[in-house]
């Protein structure tokens, strides 16, 4: 008897030290498999995905020349997206109400939330009370500007080194934010500079693209993020191949319909069960609902949809929420 559970305890012994020896082999000889074989859209997708993460960039670097992701990453740049967009196709409806309508979104490598907001007027940009030091999480920023609802907004330098690691400090913003028609923050001193822009004006006209703070300002911008790339603009594709250029990942998205209405889209990922979408995807979504100016929003770890009062959907990240300097928000109005 005695001898049976030495022997068994054996077996779990090698068996354990066997799986781990092969997941040591897997990971020392994956990635080089994938980089260096000849799976070429797997690795474009791996590259791409690593590369625009913040926990795996040294992945994409350690096995690619600067000038190889340079290339990689201009094959999926957005096409036309770059012109301003004067004649903007949006007819604002003037029986406006104060709906909100959220639906499921579910395909076979992920799944997510489109929230549909009526009236396109009741969309703001909200940003940390701590700007310039750090971010804060998106439902915190929310329930300080008394939200109904709210997505991430624009992206981050993650330059504070007493951050926890890969969690970004989300305190100083890229691009620029405006906020109830104030610049409250730019990371440059030329107004003239062109940056990726999702913007709202007086009217709630969303614009998309590529803007200066003096253009916006003419065209009576009241509230505005910069990120991107765009993904629609007046009804047409600009992610036309090599998935985007971003690979697969949690998303957001931000875009306006032809009535007006808005449409903010997050989309989970890098879990079993939703693994992840790339920007052809979010654009495929989008236009299947109807939007015809769109723009990614900064996505992974910052991928959050606030309803409520709550967090409605279940962001990708082990430290809870992830902080972020800017959100796009719905204000609460009397429903009608």
């Amino acid at each position: 008897m005695e001898n049976k559970r030495v022997k068994k305890s054996g077996r779990i012994k090698r068996n354990f030290i066997f799986i781990f020896f092969q997941l040591i082999f897997i990971l020392l000889i994956g990635p080089t498999l994938i980089y260096c074989g000849p799976f070429v859209n797997l690795k474009s997708i791996v590259a791409q995905s690593a590369y625009t993460s913040s926990s795996f960039t040294w992945l994409t670097k350690m096995y690619m020349s600067d000038k190889s992701i340079s290339k990689m990453m201009a094959a999926g740049d957005a096409k036309n997206a770059y012109i301003n967009n004067d004649k903007n196709i949006v007819k604002i409806k003037k029986d406006k109400t104060n709906n909100i309508e959220l639906f499921d979104v579910k395909a076979r490598k992920f799944q997510g939330i489109a929230m549909v907001v009526d009236d396109p007027t009741r969309i703001k940009v909200g940003y940390t009370n701590k700007l310039k030091k750090e971010g804060q999480s998106t439902s915190e920023i929310a329930k300080d500007n008394d939200a109904q609802a709210a997505i991430n907004g624009g992206g981050f330098f993650t330059k504070d080194t007493t951050e926890v690691a890969w969690t970004g400090a989300g305190g100083a913003p890229k691009g620029m934010i405006i906020s109830n028609g104030e610049l409250v923050f730019s990371d440059t001193k030329n107004l003239d500079h062109k940056q990726d822009v999702a913007a709202i004006t007086d009217k709630g006209e969303v614009l998309i693209g590529y803007y200066s703070y003096n253009e916006l300002k003419k065209k009576n911008v009241k509230e505005a993020i910069c990120f991107g790339p765009a993904l629609l603009i007046n009804g047409k594709k600009t992610i036309l191949g090599d998935y985007g250029g971003w690979g697969i990942a949690p998303r957001s998205a931000f875009g306006q319909k032809k009535d007006g209405s808005i449409v903010m889209l997050v989309l989970e990922g890098r879990k079993l069960n939703s693994v992840g979408a790339t920007l052809e995807d979010v654009q495929d979504i989008m236009l299947k609902l109807g939007v015809v100016n769109a723009t990614n929003l900064d996505g992974g770890y910052s991928t959050t949809m606030y309803y409520g009062g709550q967090v409605i959907n279940k962001p990708y990240n082990i430290f809870g929420e992830r902080a972020v300097p800017s959100i796009i928000y719905v204000e609460k109005r009397n429903k009608k």
